[in-house]
């Protein structure tokens, strides 16, 4: 029968606790500990449970045992960050049964409210973020479906008005908007020199004897 120290027995523990079983088999062949991946797990499972105590604010969650397919429901004590228990189904009443054994909780952060109202009536309820923004998309998107007609009618009114081009609300002052033409983009010459060209559609022909060949350089 194989013995190991105490000090040895530490570290597969440490190692098995923080990534499981093959992965903490791996990283102990790394540090010159020949083990398999069955005796990390059975070195956890030697291991007896701590005590717990009665958490004050409790979060009760889905736990997916397969995805899509197979959920439980987590229990994770959140003034600490530990998880508590893992409920075999996602009943209300299952949480319900053991927020009755466990009593103390005064916050629960909760998908379900009918298992924190039936198994701890005076504790505070908490929506968490996830939940409050499905809930809220699935109101809109059932308040949309429902004014669909409506929404495609106020959409055609909007494209069949043309916007104004001002406000009509605004007080009259007699001037007329001001048209600008584009300015033309500078061109370089052989020289090095930039300058506008000699003539543009939106400036007209340029009259004799005016030399551009500076045009667009800093003073």
């Amino acid at each position: 029968m194989a013995r190991r120290t105490r000090r040895l027995t530490a570290r597969l523990l440490a190692i098995g606790l923080a990534l499981g079983g093959a992965a903490g088999a791996w990283l102990s062949r790394h540090f010159g500990l020949t083990v398999s991946r069955n005796t990390l797990l059975r070195v956890i499972r030697r291991v007896p449970c701590p005590v717990m105590v009665p958490p004050q604010i409790l979060s009760v969650d889905d736990f997916a045992l397969r995805k899509r397919q197979t959920y439980d429901t987590i229990l994770v004590d959140l003034e600490h960050g530990r998880p508590l228990a893992l409920l075999p189904d996602r009943e209300a009443e299952t949480v319900a049964q053991w927020l009755r054994e466990h009593s103390g909780v005064e916050v629960v952060v909760r998908e379900r409210a009918e298992a924190a109202r039936l198994g701890a009536p005076t504790a505070c309820q908490v929506a968490d973020r996830f939940h409050l923004l499905q809930n809220l998309a699935d109101v809109l998107t059932d308040v949309f479906r429902t004014h669909t007609p409506q929404l495609a009618r106020t959409h055609a009114q909007d494209l069949a008005v043309p916007p104004p081009l001002h406000d009509p609300a605004a007080p009259a002052t007699g001037l007329q908007p001001l048209i600008c033409a584009a300015r033309p983009a500078p061109v370089v010459h052989r020289g090095g020199t930039t300058g506008l060209p000699a003539a543009h559609p939106a400036m007209g022909p340029l009259p004799a004897g005016v030399d551009l060949s500076s045009a667009g350089e800093d003073p």
